[in-house]
């Protein structure tokens, strides 16, 4: 039909379309190639030569072909797929469904796609974040909302923010960060950043400033798993020279144990605890016994193995 209408555009003929009902129709049918239709445009030949076969047909007839025809279009078992996956998307399609039944195709599709740009917006002003814990026996760190049985540094707060910093949720990121930090009143800062996959202006503002806040309160900050493409949007911006590269670490472990290496102090306690220490006395002991301070070498061992401090050097980037 396209092609049709760009031919017929230079010999100033009418513009044509097809209807969803009719091919929902043909569907119902059984039409299997474009030779049905030619069977149509038959048919729709026999009224002009014998109305009075159509004439006594009632319109709800005709409307009860058309929407038993449209009803195949209707994909029930997606819209329960979609309320059993996710809520949001399915609301997505019931307006989309809605306007497109009682408004029009087309105004259907640009109110479902401005609904689902609304939704776009509402997740990325407030993205997921989460307090990290360690996996007992590993090196892995997991939401301490998902898994109760994690461990957690006394003064240390590891925290993890979900998306792409900028103008959007810059906001939202710095109360949810001083929210935090007021609450644990921690001496280290792990700030990870695996999920921070681009910064802007703004997003480098509002770190710039919880940087000299945390330089004001003496709270040691460390940025673990960062993209090189963030990475040299702070080279750029001049954050990256102002911490230092010893603020950077390769992953989240790293920047742990660096931070423990400080203050011996910090012992391990379960992650229902939010940062409250219950018994310092049981902790104390797998410190003394596997983690000392960090020497001139930046070696610090860990589990009576010596495992090297990972920071990024100037030239990272």
């Amino acid at each position: 039909l396209g092609s049709a209408n760009l031919v017929g555009s230079f010999f100033s003929a009418f513009p044509v379309t097809g209807g969803t009902y009719r091919t929902a129709v043909n569907a119902g049918a059984g039409a299997q190639t474009p030779l049905a239709g030619a069977y149509s445009a038959c048919i729709m030949l026999l009224p002009i030569f014998l109305p009075q076969m159509l004439y006594y047909v009632p319109k709800p007839c005709l409307a009860a072909i058309i929407i038993v025809s449209a009803l195949p279009l209707v994909d029930c078992q997606l819209a329960l797929m979609l309320w059993k996956v996710k809520k949001e998307d399915f609301c997505v399609w019931v307006v989309s469904f809605i306007c497109t039944l009682f408004v029009g195709v087309s105004e259907g599709l640009l109110i479902g796609a401005a609904v689902s740009w609304v939704l776009v917006v509402r997740a990325s002003a407030r993205p997921t974040e989460a307090i990290l814990g360690r996996v007992p026996g590993t090196r892995f760190y997991k939401d301490t909302k998902d898994v109760p049985e994690l461990e957690v540094f006394d003064k240390v707060l590891v925290w993890r923010y979900d998306a792409r910093l900028y103008f959007v949720n810059a906001e939202h990121f710095s109360d949810t960060f001083l929210a935090h930090l007021g609450k644990h009143q921690p001496s280290f800062v792990v700030l990870c950043a695996d999920g921070m996959n681009d910064i802007d202006g703004s997003g480098l503002q509002v770190l710039a400033d919880i940087v000299g806040l945390l330089e004001e309160k003496k709270v040691f900050l460390a940025l673990a798993g960062v993209h090189t493409k963030v990475m040299k949007v702070m080279q750029l911006h001049g954050l990256f020279e102002k911490l230092g590269s010893e603020h950077f670490f390769m992953d989240v472990d790293s920047a742990v144990r660096h931070c423990i290496a400080q203050d011996p102090a910090c012992y391990v306690q379960p992650a229902e605890a939010a940062g409250i220490g219950q018994d310092p006395s049981v902790v104390t002991t797998e410190l003394q016994e596997g983690l000392v301070l960090q020497d001139a070498t930046g070696v610090v061992e860990w589990g009576c193995q010596k495992r090297s401090v990972q920071t990024f050097p100037d030239s990272f980037v």
